[in-house]
């Protein structure tokens, strides 16, 4: 296992909108044109990605085998764009003409340390409310041969105040049972204030709390775009932040967020 001492680290999380690209949006404070729809590819999100130069994704909104994405392995697909390994995590089974039998939506990560674990968790469904929109959520967990061990947990948490109730139970209870250096991020669908990231701070550090930055990650393309930061990337006692910071993109309707550390 690889061991190093002060080892750096650019970490990235980003919402990939399963390889749907706006960039062909006006910028800025431009006029929107309503007729106008995204299209998909993998390319702008991998040139993002390569300007960045992580070591560690975490991607959110990733597509396997899906008709509409081009029946690709997503995570794999991006991976190899970017030199990296990709490892999808399943959410939930996509159904429909557009997606194809068979094909799955969920998270993925890339790294360019080679992957000695890898668990897929769902989380629990709340009661259903109709007036509320559900998606099944899940959870990956890969640990990384680097550094005696580094653990990553990836999660695109829910819309719904319960689903994400339960995915944030969920996470505790994985990152109570996990040893050594952790890396958790994802969407989380929630403001920097929401109080469901208190048990998440209780045991790790908000890398944008910690140095009083919260760039917005969402919209990436609107009149005023982006105007909310839901996008997050949280990491154990075990490693020091040096930056964080995210990047200007229309490659997805999320900005990346990045976030430099030492180990």
């Amino acid at each position: 296992m690889e061991r190093m001492k002060h080892m750096k680290l650019t970490v990235t999380s980003y919402n990939i909108c399963a390889g749907k690209s706006y960039q062909h949006y006006p910028d800025k404070n431009q006029a929107f044109d309503p007729s106008l729809t995204p299209f998909f590819s993998l390319v702008p999100a991998a040139q993002t990605l390569l300007g960045i130069k992580p070591q560690i994704v975490g991607v959110n909104e990733v597509d396997y085998m899906a008709n509409r994405s081009g029946h690709v392995d997503m995570a794999a697909e991006l991976g190899n764009m970017t030199g990296l390994e990709g490892v999808f995590g399943k959410a939930l089974h996509l159904k429909g003409p557009a997606f194809g039998e068979g094909s799955l939506y969920g998270n993925g990560l890339l790294s360019q340390f080679s992957l000695l674990e890898k668990e897929e968790y769902p989380i629990e469904n709340p009661k259903r409310d109709e007036k509320e929109y559900y998606e099944q959520r899940g959870i990956l967990r890969v640990k990384l041969d680097v550094a005696g061990g580094i653990t990553v947990f990836v999660t695109h948490l829910g819309l719904s105040i319960h689903e994400r109730q339960n995915g944030v139970m969920l996470l505790c209870r994985l990152l109570d049972e996990t040893k050594g250096p952790v890396i958790l991020m994802g969407d989380f669908n929630m403001r920097p204030w929401d109080f469901l990231h208190n048990p998440l701070r209780d045991r790790l550090t908000d890398t944008a709390l910690v140095l009083g930055v919260e760039p917005a990650t969402f919209p990436s393309c609107s009149l005023n775009y982006p105007d909310c930061k839901i996008d997050y990337i949280y990491v154990s006692k075990h490693f020091k932040i040096r930056s964080f910071y995210a990047v200007d993109s229309k490659a997805s309707d999320h900005l990346p967020i990045v976030a430099e550390l030492e180990l």
